[in-house]
């Protein structure tokens, strides 16, 4: 809100669709209602990848990008367990994980 109105003008937040990654398409509608519930006017639009990708890495004849808001990215980790991420060699990256691996290592 500004001075205490609605902001009027809507903030578009692109995403990619459900059938391409159900997770991000789940999340811009969380995070734009979570938008509008500050006060803006927000309006998730799950869309074709190649649309995103198209209107968020390449400007319009006139050499500008159009766009409020988008979500997209390599990875969410791991959907079980939000608080992980994979990286090579399959080393873990938090100290709980590296705890837990050193615990199934047999005892000699």
């Amino acid at each position: 809100m500004l001075d205490g109105a609605p902001v009027s003008q809507e903030l578009v937040l692109l995403a990619p669709g459900p059938g391409y990654d159900p997770l991000r398409a789940t999340f811009s509608l969380i995070i734009a209602q979570s938008i509008s519930d500050l006060g803006f006017n927000c309006r998730a639009l799950p869309t074709d990848f190649n649309v995103l990708v198209n209107t968020v890495y390449i400007p319009d004849e006139n050499g500008e990008l159009t766009f409020d808001m988008y979500l997209l990215g390599w990875s969410l980790g791991a959907p079980s367990c939000p608080l992980t991420t994979s990286r090579s060699g399959g080393r873990p990256r938090h100290a709980h994980q590296r705890r837990q691996q050193r615990r199934r290592l047999p005892q000699r």
